[in-house]
């Protein structure tokens, strides 16, 4: 086997992720409406919200093998910091914002920039003396 996937089995995992996914979203969140202060925590939102990241997950596996545009590559290259950042700009910027398309351009730029300057100038720093101390030191494994 040379690592490639055949895609009877891919097929096989996606659909038992799909079944473990809408059995957990359904078990935990069918008619439990919870008002949160961004949406309501219910079972078709929260299952769609997965359900069109996996789609999403899907297409980028599919197209692995091709070339990107250069905002995706730079999305991907920031998209820790995207991940740590977005948890703490958000909830910070969308409550003063009423209009749905201003609060979802101010969110996501604000999120981006902010991301951003963190990769910038902690992420990639705290990379590079990572690389520095593996490389200086070299761990024995006892015996």
């Amino acid at each position: 086997m040379t690592g490639q996937v055949s895609f009877k089995t891919w097929a096989g995992i996606f659909v038992i992720a799909l079944g473990v996914l809408l059995t957990i979203t359904y078990f935990n969140l069918y008619n439990q409406d919870v008002p949160e202060a961004l949406g309501t925590r219910s079972f078709w939102p929260v299952t769609n919200a997965f359900l069109a990241a996996y789609l999403l997950f899907t297409i980028c596996f599919l197209l692995r093998g091709r070339s990107y545009f250069s905002s995706l590559l730079f999305l991907g290259r920031i998209s820790y910091s995207l991940y740590l950042v977005q948890a703490t700009v958000l909830p910070l910027v969308l409550p003063h914002l009423d209009h749905v398309l201003l609060s979802t351009v101010v969110g996501l730029g604000t999120t981006v920039l902010v991301s951003y300057f963190t990769f910038t100038f902690i992420e990639k720093p705290f990379i590079h003396i990572g690389r520095k101390i593996a490389r200086k030191s070299s761990v024995s494994v006892p015996q």
